[in-house]
């Protein structure tokens, strides 16, 4: 099997040694390996996270630290936090009153409001 070499945070490492313990797996390997076929399986686009990879240093740094809070809190282990964002996302698209956005238009915010949640959250 060829070897890949990748370069992450210490935060996202942090993140990823988590995951593996967490969800039992015996290597981060095997987190990434899940990952990558997760995403085969869904060929989803990134839009949540997609444009993170190409911030700047500082502010991806920031959002590593974000996430790995997260994580640490189990904030998102049942999808509750995402769910309360896709909801404020909902409301900044569309109002507060909006009864039926499109999933593409939520998803053209939420990659913002998520960052600032993210940004925004107490130690």
């Amino acid at each position: 099997m060829p070897r890949v070499t990748i370069n992450i945070s210490d935060d996202l490492l942090a993140v990823l040694e988590t995951i593996k313990v967490r969800e039992r797996y015996t290597s981060p390997s095997e987190v990434v390996h899940s990952f990558l076929r997760h995403w085969a399986l869904s060929q989803q686009e990134h839009k949540l996270t997609g444009e993170w990879a190409r911030l700047a240093g500082p502010e991806r740094d920031a959002l590593d630290a974000g996430l790995l809070k997260l994580v640490k809190a189990g904030k998102n282990k049942k999808g509750s936090w995402l769910k309360a964002q896709i909801y404020a996302a909902i409301k900044e698209a569309h109002g507060a009153d909006a009864k039926s956005p499109t999933i593409d238009q939520v998803l053209s915010v939420l990659p913002d409001v998520l960052r600032r949640e993210i940004l925004n959250q107490k130690s």
